[in-house]
């Protein structure tokens, strides 16, 4: 941990495990304090306390639904209550149904545009006017849905990087 570094305020979204979490660990080793949200609620807390213990980190566990403005809008809140508003931002929420694109369903689809293109974007669009007025904000759009990864004729959709962010 750098001590010249301020510490951060990371929202994570699929922080529970996989990618979410793996960057989670990273960040809490460098002194940030860690928000762990996941659709499965009772999960985020689990990885959040097992984030505290294993790094000494501040963390929360929120349950949410990144795909309910209002969910997101109540994950924001309860971030800013606890630790104040979010410096960055890491998107790692996804549907991970294993299915073939010819198992899959309409309902499947729908979900799966709903978490992983709406919920980013639901995400970014209640988060970002605070980051700009703050003058400082990091957004890392971590799409990782399972259509992207099927031999089935999918279009991914995400917003173009560059647009988003600045160095």
């Amino acid at each position: 941990m750098d001590p010249s570094r301020r510490p951060r305020n990371v929202l994570v979204t699929g922080g529970a495990r996989g990618i979410g979490y793996a960057a989670a660990v990273k960040l809490a080793g460098k002194g940030d304090r860690i928000v762990l949200a996941d659709l499965d609620g009772a999960r985020a807390v689990a990885a959040a306390e097992r984030l505290a213990h294993e790094t000494g980190a501040r963390t929360l566990g929120i349950g949410t639904d990144v795909a309910d403005p209002q969910r997101v809008d109540a994950m924001i809140a309860a971030t800013t209550a606890e630790f104040g508003p979010p410096d960055v931002l890491i998107n790692s929420a996804a549907v991970l149904d294993d299915k073939t694109f010819l198992a899959s369903t309409r309902d499947d689809w729908r979900r799966m545009i709903d978490v992983c293109l709406y919920g980013p974007m639901n995400v970014m669009h209640a988060l970002l006017p605070g980051m700009v007025e703050r003058g400082y904000g990091r957004v890392v759009l971590g799409v990782r849905c399972r259509a992207a990864w099927t031999s089935a004729p999918f279009l991914l959709m995400r917003p173009p990087r560059p647009a988003l962010s600045r160095s």
